[in-house]
């Protein structure tokens, strides 16, 4: 009888212990997959901002361009008068 008794209490311990690998593992996936998400939204978010600087850049340049144009009109029109 104490026999089984200890045998029901190790297998109800084994259980609770089954259990708790396996929320383990469950949240070790999680927090896998989550910190691959993490990344991945890294990696997109630079891809953005290179993109953006890039579009910045072009945008100075032109800018930059219209407004060395302008002044070289300018000195045009000046001399003329």
């Amino acid at each position: 009888m104490i026999c089984r008794l200890r045998w029901q209490k190790d297998q109800s311990s084994l259980m609770d212990l089954t259990s708790l690998i396996s929320d383990l593992e469950r949240k070790l996936a999680l927090s896998k997959l989550e910190t691959e998400q993490v990344a991945l939204n890294q990696q997109e978010a630079q891809t953005r901002l290179a993109s953006l600087d890039e579009k910045r850049n072009a945008l100075i340049q032109e800018k930059e361009e219209k407004e060395a144009k302008s002044q070289s009109v300018r000195r045009k029109f000046s001399c003329q008068y």
